[in-house]
């Protein structure tokens, strides 16, 4: 149970980091990727900015995919679209991760061969925290919080898994399926609607929270070991990056609230 609680409490933490990202900035997108363009500012490796250049554009494509859900949800859409965007939003998660995980390797200069997986990579850069004795680095201490979603795009990618939604007229419901039927996904209880079937939107909002808080580690982490300074105001670049803000911005804010009250209330029963 203390566990469970520590989990909630950590979850509220990052939910909570997500909303104020959307925020302070109503979804400007230097103030979503400002510790990213921190980093390009000082990083000379052109392809480790193609890298960048595709984190930010997946990210985009997610947040697009919000949106759909959202007007799908309102005007009553055939559901098995729904099923389809939420699959895409797994592939589209763990693409991001892997343009991040080779932008680590080529700035650490991490040979290509033997290949390293995803794990040995956090590994990696527990080492170089510990021995720049860092702190502030809870997500790339931890890899267990991607553990989970990484299985879900696996089992649907390669496993013949399949997203399921089901009829509510207010509510995105959902759950995933291996080829027996068996339920993949097993979260904690604010996610779920009732049974084993989740809400997605919970779902999406904590996830994504992870993300972004991870990515911000990772370019806080580089721009330290560059000799930055992570802890300054920020100062945004202007060097032709885009002043434009992430789509369905406030479809992410409303989603957050909810998700905070949620998390909020299950807190309760700790009382």
């Amino acid at each position: 149970m203390e566990k469970e609680m520590v989990q909630l409490k950590d979850d509220l933490t990052l939910v909570q980091y997500l909303e104020e990202l959307f925020e302070k900035g109503n979804g400007e997108i230097q103030v979503i990727h400002e510790a990213m363009y921190k980093f390009i500012a000082i990083n000379n490796n052109e392809i480790i900015d193609d890298h960048l250049k595709a984190v930010r554009q997946e990210l985009a494509k997610i947040y697009i995919l919000v949106g759909r859900m959202q007007e799908g949800k309102i005007n009553q859409t055939d559901f098995r679209y729904t099923s389809l965007d939420i699959e895409l939003f797994f592939v589209k998660y763990r693409t991001v991760i892997d343009h991040i995980i080779e932008s680590i390797k080529l700035y650490f200069e991490i040979p290509p061969k033997p290949r390293k997986n995803l794990w040995e990579i956090f590994e990696i850069l527990n080492k170089k925290i510990e021995e720049h004795q860092l702190e502030d680095y809870p997500l790339l201490k931890s890899s267990l919080w991607f553990k989970d979603i990484a299985n879900y795009r696996n089992g649907l990618v390669h496993g013949g898994s399949n997203c399921m939604v089901f009829k509510h007229d207010t509510e995105i419901i959902f759950q995933i399926f291996d080829l027996n039927f068996d339920n993949i996904i097993n979260d904690l209880e604010y996610l779920k609607y009732e049974k084993n079937v989740y809400y997605f939107r919970y779902f999406l909002v904590v996830y994504m929270a992870y993300l972004h808080y991870f990515l911000n580690d990772i370019f806080n982490l580089m721009i330290t070991l560059n000799g930055g300074n992570i802890k300054s105001q920020p100062q945004f670049i202007e060097n032709e990056m885009p002043f434009g803000t992430i789509d369905n911005s406030d479809i992410i804010k409303s989603w957050c609230k909810d998700c905070i009250n949620a998390i909020e209330e299950e807190l309760t029963k700790f009382n």
